[in-house]
Protein backbone atom coordinates (compact mmCIF):
# COMPACT_ATOMS: atom_id res chain seq x y z
CA UNK A 1 0.00 0.00 0.00
CA UNK A 2 1.55 3.36 -1.36
CA UNK A 3 1.40 6.87 1.17
CA UNK A 4 -1.58 7.69 -1.42
CA UNK A 5 -3.90 5.39 -0.65
CA UNK A 6 -2.83 5.63 3.22
CA UNK A 7 -3.53 9.58 3.10
CA UNK A 8 -6.95 8.65 1.03
CA UNK A 9 -8.14 6.37 3.50
CA UNK A 10 -7.01 8.81 6.40
CA UNK A 11 -9.40 10.97 4.61
CA UNK A 12 -12.27 9.00 4.42
CA UNK A 13 -12.17 7.54 8.13
CA UNK A 14 -12.27 11.81 9.45
CA UNK A 15 -14.76 12.29 6.72
CA UNK A 16 -16.78 8.76 8.43
CA UNK A 17 -16.23 10.24 11.84
CA UNK A 18 -17.59 13.94 10.85
CA UNK A 19 -21.00 11.99 9.82
CA UNK A 20 -21.16 9.97 12.88
CA UNK A 21 -20.87 12.59 15.26
CA UNK A 22 -23.19 14.75 13.30
CA UNK A 23 -25.99 11.59 13.29
CA UNK A 24 -25.11 11.35 16.65
CA UNK A 25 -25.53 15.57 17.70
CA UNK A 26 -28.32 15.37 15.55
CA UNK A 27 -30.17 12.15 17.68
CA UNK A 28 -29.36 13.87 20.70
CA UNK A 29 -31.00 17.16 19.56
CA UNK A 30 -33.98 15.55 18.55
CA UNK A 31 -34.11 13.09 21.66
CA UNK A 32 -33.48 15.87 24.32
CA UNK A 33 -36.71 15.73 26.26
CA UNK A 34 -36.36 12.22 25.94
CA UNK A 35 -33.04 12.25 28.05
CA UNK A 36 -34.27 15.50 30.23
CA UNK A 37 -37.85 14.12 31.57
CA UNK A 38 -36.99 11.52 33.90
CA UNK A 39 -34.29 14.85 35.79
CA UNK A 40 -37.30 17.56 35.22
CA UNK A 41 -39.64 14.99 37.08
CA UNK A 42 -37.29 14.19 39.80
CA UNK A 43 -36.80 17.95 40.17
CA UNK A 44 -40.73 18.98 39.85
CA UNK A 45 -41.20 16.25 42.14
CA UNK A 46 -38.52 17.29 44.97
CA UNK A 47 -39.88 20.88 44.01
CA UNK A 48 -43.51 19.63 44.75
CA UNK A 49 -42.78 18.03 48.15
CA UNK A 50 -41.25 21.29 48.77
CA UNK A 51 -44.19 23.13 48.12
CA UNK A 52 -46.56 20.26 50.21
CA UNK A 53 -44.14 20.70 52.87
CA UNK A 54 -44.55 24.79 53.44
CA UNK A 55 -48.43 24.14 52.34
CA UNK A 56 -48.58 22.00 55.65
CA UNK A 57 -46.48 24.30 57.74
CA UNK A 58 -48.50 27.47 56.63
CA UNK A 59 -51.21 25.87 57.32
CA UNK A 60 -50.40 24.15 60.83
CA UNK A 61 -49.12 28.09 61.49
CA UNK A 62 -52.39 29.59 60.13
CA UNK A 63 -54.53 27.26 62.09
CA UNK A 64 -52.00 28.23 65.59
CA UNK A 65 -53.07 31.90 64.54
CA UNK A 66 -56.56 31.03 64.53
CA UNK A 67 -56.32 29.99 67.46
CA UNK A 68 -54.23 32.80 69.06
CA UNK A 69 -56.76 35.19 67.56
CA UNK A 70 -60.06 32.55 68.81
CA UNK A 71 -58.40 32.91 72.32
CA UNK A 72 -57.60 37.14 71.92
CA UNK A 73 -61.35 37.80 71.16
CA UNK A 74 -62.55 35.41 74.12
CA UNK A 75 -60.35 37.53 76.47
CA UNK A 76 -61.78 40.64 74.61
CA UNK A 77 -64.96 39.94 75.15
CA UNK A 78 -64.77 38.81 79.07
CA UNK A 79 -62.63 42.27 79.29
CA UNK A 80 -65.28 43.43 77.68
CA UNK A 81 -67.54 42.25 79.94
CA UNK A 82 -65.74 43.26 83.07
CA UNK A 83 -65.42 46.72 81.62
CA UNK A 84 -69.39 46.95 81.24
CA UNK A 85 -69.36 45.39 84.56
CA UNK A 86 -67.20 48.00 85.67
CA UNK A 87 -68.51 50.71 84.02
CA UNK A 88 -72.23 49.78 85.82
CA UNK A 89 -70.37 49.43 88.76
CA UNK A 90 -69.02 53.01 88.32
CA UNK A 91 -72.14 54.51 87.65
CA UNK A 92 -74.08 53.12 90.40
CA UNK A 93 -71.00 54.68 92.56
CA UNK A 94 -71.41 57.98 91.49
CA UNK A 95 -74.96 57.79 92.31
CA UNK A 96 -74.62 57.11 95.76
CA UNK A 97 -72.14 58.94 95.92
CA UNK A 98 -73.70 61.91 94.69
CA UNK A 99 -76.60 60.94 96.76
CA UNK A 100 -74.75 60.97 99.42
CA UNK A 101 -72.85 64.49 98.98
CA UNK A 102 -76.89 65.79 99.27
CA UNK A 103 -76.94 64.00 101.86
CA UNK A 104 -73.79 65.38 103.30
CA UNK A 105 -75.25 68.92 102.82
CA UNK A 106 -78.30 68.49 104.03
CA UNK A 107 -76.44 66.92 107.15
CA UNK A 108 -73.92 70.08 107.47
CA UNK A 109 -77.09 72.15 106.91
CA UNK A 110 -78.46 70.72 110.11
CA UNK A 111 -75.44 70.28 111.79
CA UNK A 112 -74.76 74.28 111.82
CA UNK A 113 -78.53 74.38 112.51
CA UNK A 114 -77.89 72.23 115.44
CA UNK A 115 -75.34 74.27 116.37
CA UNK A 116 -76.47 77.42 116.47
CA UNK A 117 -79.80 75.73 118.51
CA UNK A 118 -77.10 74.42 121.08
CA UNK A 119 -75.33 77.83 121.22
CA UNK A 120 -78.11 79.66 121.82
CA UNK A 121 -79.35 77.07 124.97
CA UNK A 122 -75.73 77.25 126.40
CA UNK A 123 -76.36 81.17 126.65
CA UNK A 124 -79.72 80.79 127.60
CA UNK A 125 -78.52 77.81 130.15
CA UNK A 126 -75.08 80.23 131.13
CA UNK A 127 -77.68 83.06 131.25
CA UNK A 128 -79.97 81.24 134.06
CA UNK A 129 -76.61 79.71 135.94
CA UNK A 130 -75.42 82.96 136.55
CA UNK A 131 -78.45 84.18 137.99
CA UNK A 132 -78.84 81.37 139.53
CA UNK A 133 -75.16 81.32 140.96
CA UNK A 134 -74.66 85.69 140.72
CA UNK A 135 -71.03 86.58 141.09
CA UNK A 136 -70.33 89.72 142.31
CA UNK A 137 -67.86 92.10 144.04
CA UNK A 138 -67.73 91.89 147.89
CA UNK A 139 -65.40 94.61 148.42
CA UNK A 140 -65.12 98.63 146.72
CA UNK A 141 -61.01 98.31 148.15
CA UNK A 142 -60.43 94.54 146.20
CA UNK A 143 -61.85 93.98 142.81
CA UNK A 144 -60.52 90.61 143.01
CA UNK A 145 -62.65 89.92 146.00
CA UNK A 146 -65.95 88.61 144.90
CA UNK A 147 -68.60 86.54 146.47
CA UNK A 148 -71.21 84.08 144.89
CA UNK A 149 -74.79 84.00 146.25
CA UNK A 150 -73.79 86.72 148.69
CA UNK A 151 -71.23 84.19 149.79
CA UNK A 152 -67.39 85.91 149.90
CA UNK A 153 -64.58 83.17 148.10
CA UNK A 154 -61.43 84.63 148.85
CA UNK A 155 -58.90 84.14 146.23
CA UNK A 156 -55.96 83.72 148.96
CA UNK A 157 -55.53 83.67 152.93
CA UNK A 158 -58.85 81.28 153.86
CA UNK A 159 -57.89 81.56 156.96
CA UNK A 160 -59.09 85.41 157.46
CA UNK A 161 -62.62 85.07 156.51
CA UNK A 162 -65.18 81.93 158.33
CA UNK A 163 -64.63 78.28 157.60
CA UNK A 164 -67.91 77.66 157.51
CA UNK A 165 -68.55 80.61 154.52
CA UNK A 166 -65.89 79.41 152.39
CA UNK A 167 -67.10 76.09 152.58
CA UNK A 168 -70.47 77.10 151.34
CA UNK A 169 -69.31 79.57 148.27
CA UNK A 170 -66.58 76.78 147.42
CA UNK A 171 -70.08 74.35 147.20
CA UNK A 172 -71.96 76.87 145.00
CA UNK A 173 -68.44 77.21 143.23
CA UNK A 174 -68.02 73.60 142.96
CA UNK A 175 -71.86 73.06 141.98
CA UNK A 176 -71.61 75.75 138.81
CA UNK A 177 -68.80 74.03 137.65
CA UNK A 178 -70.09 70.63 137.78
CA UNK A 179 -73.26 72.12 135.92
CA UNK A 180 -71.08 74.29 133.53
CA UNK A 181 -69.06 71.12 132.80
CA UNK A 182 -72.36 69.05 132.18
CA UNK A 183 -74.16 71.58 129.71
CA UNK A 184 -71.08 72.54 127.96
CA UNK A 185 -69.99 68.45 127.24
CA UNK A 186 -66.89 68.47 128.79
CA UNK A 187 -65.65 65.98 130.62
CA UNK A 188 -63.22 67.32 133.58
CA UNK A 189 -59.88 66.26 134.11
CA UNK A 190 -60.60 65.95 137.40
CA UNK A 191 -64.16 64.54 138.71
CA UNK A 192 -65.96 67.84 141.09
CA UNK A 193 -68.67 65.86 143.41
CA UNK A 194 -71.02 69.12 144.46
CA UNK A 195 -72.34 67.95 148.09
CA UNK A 196 -72.62 72.01 149.47
CA UNK A 197 -70.49 72.70 151.77
CA UNK A 198 -69.12 69.37 152.24
CA UNK A 199 -68.14 69.57 148.50
CA UNK A 200 -64.86 67.81 147.26
CA UNK A 201 -63.03 66.70 144.37
CA UNK A 202 -61.33 63.74 143.41
CA UNK A 203 -58.01 63.30 141.57
CA UNK A 204 -57.40 59.82 139.43
CA UNK A 205 -54.59 61.32 137.11
CA UNK A 206 -51.99 63.04 138.55
CA UNK A 207 -48.69 60.56 138.67
CA UNK A 208 -46.70 63.01 141.12
CA UNK A 209 -49.60 63.03 143.93
CA UNK A 210 -51.72 60.76 145.72
CA UNK A 211 -55.16 59.81 144.41
CA UNK A 212 -58.40 60.22 146.42
CA UNK A 213 -60.59 62.80 147.03
CA UNK A 214 -59.90 66.19 148.48
CA UNK A 215 -61.99 68.28 150.75
CA UNK A 216 -63.48 71.91 149.30
CA UNK A 217 -64.22 73.00 152.88
CA UNK A 218 -61.62 73.81 155.10
CA UNK A 219 -62.94 73.12 158.45
CA UNK A 220 -61.69 69.98 161.05
CA UNK A 221 -59.93 68.34 158.39
CA UNK A 222 -56.01 68.27 156.65
CA UNK A 223 -55.21 72.02 155.14
CA UNK A 224 -52.69 70.76 152.98
CA UNK A 225 -56.06 68.37 151.41
CA UNK A 226 -58.04 71.39 151.46
CA UNK A 227 -55.58 73.33 149.79
CA UNK A 228 -55.23 70.64 146.57
CA UNK A 229 -58.69 70.02 146.39
CA UNK A 230 -59.37 74.22 145.96
CA UNK A 231 -56.28 73.59 143.52
CA UNK A 232 -58.16 70.98 141.46
CA UNK A 233 -61.17 72.62 141.21
CA UNK A 234 -59.18 75.94 139.36
CA UNK A 235 -57.52 73.56 137.15
CA UNK A 236 -61.20 72.37 136.36
CA UNK A 237 -61.91 75.91 136.03
CA UNK A 238 -58.84 76.33 133.87
CA UNK A 239 -59.64 73.64 131.54
CA UNK A 240 -62.91 74.95 130.89
CA UNK A 241 -61.93 78.07 129.69
CA UNK A 242 -58.80 76.66 128.01
CA UNK A 243 -61.94 74.64 126.04
CA UNK A 244 -62.84 78.20 124.96
CA UNK A 245 -59.69 79.23 124.06
CA UNK A 246 -59.85 81.95 126.81
CA UNK A 247 -56.44 82.45 128.71
CA UNK A 248 -55.94 82.49 132.50
CA UNK A 249 -54.37 85.17 133.85
CA UNK A 250 -54.16 84.31 137.28
CA UNK A 251 -55.82 80.22 138.47
CA UNK A 252 -56.19 81.35 141.80
CA UNK A 253 -58.84 84.44 140.64
CA UNK A 254 -61.48 81.61 141.09
CA UNK A 255 -65.27 83.67 140.63
CA UNK A 256 -63.31 85.76 138.24
CA UNK A 257 -62.03 83.28 135.79
CA UNK A 258 -65.71 81.69 136.50
CA UNK A 259 -67.42 85.25 136.08
CA UNK A 260 -65.48 85.50 132.66
CA UNK A 261 -66.51 82.38 131.23
CA UNK A 262 -70.15 82.92 131.41
CA UNK A 263 -69.60 86.07 129.98
CA UNK A 264 -68.03 84.65 126.94
CA UNK A 265 -70.70 82.07 126.68
CA UNK A 266 -73.65 84.91 127.24
CA UNK A 267 -71.58 87.16 124.58
CA UNK A 268 -70.46 85.04 121.79
CA UNK A 269 -72.54 82.85 119.23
Amino acid sequence: MNLGDIKRRLAEAELSRDREEHEISTFLVDNSNAFLAPIRARQESVWLDNQLEALVTEHDRLKATKLRLQGERTRLDLRTDQLKVARKALQDARSKLEKAWIELEQSKRLQDDLDIEVSCQRRRICSDLGRAYPIAPASSKDYRLLSIRGVVLPYVNFDDFKLDDVGTALGYTAHLVYLLSAYLNIQLRYSVYPRGNRSYVEDCVSIDHDHGSYPLWPKGIDYQSFEYGVFLLRLDIKQLMDSHGLLTLDIQQTLLNLKGLLTFIQTNR
